[in-house]
């Protein structure tokens, strides 16, 4: 993890603001571990540090106003920081599971398309679904979305005993 980026994150309060137990830094790094250990690109490792500074629906604690995007996207670049955005926007985990349930793959909202130019929008789709497994195994929670945990399996984020990296 680059310097810069753990000064940014700890200036911005997340070592002193609870999450899951611990504080919001632990599950950070928590996430980006996960990342790392299942070898997925360096865009979307960054993006795990970053995942819910702006609140989620689940995790209403702002850590960073979407007014300061330009900040995080200097930081970690446009690609991370749409995933960011994305992930503290969507109604997920369960727009994810219910995506993959019904289709076998998961969809965007048509707004996303819009939001997050950056990316080719299949590439995409697969990143943030790769950054909600790792969240959700980081929170020992993955369990409950069975569609996103047979995803994170595909990926390698779990072995056949479900066993995370």
């Amino acid at each position: 993890m680059r310097s810069e980026i753990k000064d940014f994150l700890l200036a911005n309060g997340v070592g002193h603001t609870a999450h899951s137990g611990l504080t919001l830094w632990h599950h950070l790094q928590g996430v980006h571990r996960i990342l790392v250990a299942s070898g997925h690109q360096q865009y979307v490792c960054e993006a795990g540090l970053f995942h819910s500074i702006y609140g989620t629906q689940a995790f209403n604690q702002v850590t960073i106003e979407k007014s300061r995007r330009t900040e995080v996207q200097a930081l970690i670049g446009e690609k991370a920081e749409s995933l960011v955005m994305a992930f503290c926007m969507l109604p997920r985990p369960k727009l994810l599971e219910a995506s993959l349930q019904h289709s076998g793959s998961a969809e965007l909202p048509n707004w996303m398309a819009q939001v997050e130019a950056a990316y080719d929008k299949s590439a995409f789709l697969v990143d943030l679904l790769r950054l909600e497994c790792a969240n959700l195994l980081e929170q020992r929670m993955l369990y409950t979305f069975p569609y996103l945990a047979r995803h994170a399996q595909g990926i390698g984020m779990l072995d056949q005993e479900g066993f995370s990296v």
